[in-house]
C-alpha cells in the first residue's frame, strides 16, 4: 500500500529512533522525514518557503519534546497521531483507487492533526491542506511567463486609455446614485421587458427607440434607473466572486451557488484565466468545533474522514455530476449528524451568523 521508497524511509526512521534512544515517534518525526521527498520539497518551495527553515524548526521542537527511553529493551513506539496519519493516507488512497501512498499523501493527512506542531508550522508559513490537494491534482502552479507580463502591460495601457476617456464621458450610474435624474414614471412594462432581455444568455442587447425631440437625452437617462438595489445584480466575472459562490456552496450545498461558480469559471476560462476551483466544507468544519478535543472524538473523526474523501473526489473531478451528487448527499448527512450529536459542540457554518 505504501510506495517502496516510503516503506524504506519509515523503516529507517524507526532504526534511527532506536539508535538515538527515542521512546516515541511523533507526527513531527514523520513530517521531518517527508521533507526529503522530491514532490514535498517542490511543493513547499513553490510557496517560497525554505526547506532548511522548516527542518530547523522541527529539529528545535524535537530536541525539547522528545522522550528518551528508560528501558533499552523496549521497542520504539509510534504515537497515536503518527498512526492516524498513516491510516488516513491509506484510507484515502484505497477509496480513490489511485495506487500507492506517497510522501505527499502523508502531508495531506498531517493537516488533520490540528493540534500538532507540524500543522502549526505549516499554517505559520501560509500553507494549507487545499494547496497540497491542488498540487497533487494539477501539479505545480506555472510561474509568470514573459507572455503574461506583456499581457499585464497591455491591460495597464488599456486601463490608462479608459481613464482618459472617462474624463470626457458622463457616468449615468453615478448620477442615479446622486439622485440627479428625475424619477421614471409610467414605464413599468418597458422596464420589465428590458430586464427580461438583459437576462438572456444570448441576444441580450436591447434597443430603446424614442421620438426625436429635446427630451431624448432625458429618456436615455431614465434607462439608468435600472441601477436599483432592488434589482438582482448580474454575476461579476472575477476570481473574488468565484470564491464567494464556492464559499456559499461549501456552507449551504445549494446548487444555485454551484451553478453560479461554474458559469464564472467558464467565463474566466474564455479569457485565459484558470483560477483555483475547490469546495472547502471540510476546512470550514474543522474550525466549527467549539472545543478542539471534540474534533478528535472517534465519531467526529469518522464523519470528517468521510466528508474529506468525497470532497477530495469532487475537487479532483469537478465536471463529474455523480461526484457532485454524492458529495452533496454525504455533506448534508455529515452536517446533520454533527449537529445532532454535538449540539453546541459544533457550530454549523451554514447557519447565518454562527460562522462570521
Amino acid at each position: 500500500m505504501f510506495s517502496k521508497d516510503l516503506e524504506i524511509s519509515i523503516a529507517n526512521l524507526f532504526d534511527k529512533a532506536q539508535e538515538i534512544n527515542i521512546q516515541y515517534l511523533t507526527v513531527e518525526h514523520l513530517f521531518l522525514m517527508i521533507l526529503n521527498d522530491y514532490d514535498v520539497k517542490d511543493f513547499i518551495e513553490s510557496h517560497n518557503v525554505q526547506i532548511d527553515t522548516l527542518k530547523d524548526e522541527l529539529n528545535e521542537h524535537l530536541k525539547k519534546s522528545s522522550i528518551l527511553r528508560t528501558d533499552n529493551q523496549k521497542a520504539v513506539q509510534p504515537t497515536l497521531g503518527f498512526q492516524r496519519v498513516l491510516q488516513r493516507a491509506v484510507f484515502h488512497i484505497q477509496s480513490s483507487g489511485k495506487g500507492v501512498v506517497k510522501p505527499i499523501n502523508l502531508l495531506v493527512a498531517i493537516f488533520s492533526e490540528k493540534e500538532s506542531r507540524s500543522v502549526y508550522i505549516l499554517n505559520k508559513n501560509n500553507i494549507n491542506r487545499l494547496d497540497v490537494v491542488t498540487y497533487i491534482s494539477h501539479g505545480p502552479s506555472d510561474k509568470k511567463t514573459s507572455d503574461s507580463v506583456a499581457a499585464d502591460e497591455e491591460t495597464n495601457e488599456q486601463e490608462n486609455i479608459k481613464t482618459e476617456e472617462n474624463a470626457y464621458l458622463i457616468n449615468l450610474n453615478n448620477l442615479v446614485n446622486e439622485d440627479k435624474i428625475d424619477n421614471l414614471i409610467g414605464r413599468t412594462k418597458e422596464i420589465d421587458r428590458l430586464i427580461q432581455i438583459l437576462s438572456r444568455r444570448s441576444k441580450n442587447n436591447p434597443v430603446q427607440a424614442y421620438n426625436l425631440g429635446n427630451n431624448n437625452q432625458q429618456k436615455l437617462y431614465e434607462l439608468m434607473q435600472l441601477n436599483d438595489p432592488a434589482c438582482p445584480e448580474p454575476l461579476e466575472i472575477s476570481e473574488e466572486e468565484l470564491n464567494y459562490q464556492l464559499g456559499q456552496f461549501s456552507r449551504h450545498f445549494d446548487m444555485k451557488f454551484w451553478d453560479n461558480a461554474m458559469k464564472i469559471k467558464d467565463e474566466l476560462s474564455k479569457k485565459g484565466i484558470n483560477p483555483r476551483f475547490a469546495v472547502t466544507t471540510k476546512e470550514l468544519y474543522d474550525h466549527s468545533f467549539s472545543f478542539p478535543k471534540v474534533r478528535n472524538y472517534d465519531y467526529a473523526v469518522e464523519q470528517m474522514n468521510e466528508l474529506e474523501h468525497y470532497e477530495d473526489n469532487l475537487n479532483n473531478n469537478i465536471s463529474n455530476s455523480l461526484a457532485l451528487k454524492r458529495f452533496v448527499e454525504v455533506a448534508k448527512k455529515v452536517r446533520k449528524n454533527l449537529n445532532d450529536k454535538y449540539d453546541i459542540g459544533f457550530i454549523d457554518p451554514g447557519v447565518e451568523g454562527d460562522w462570521q
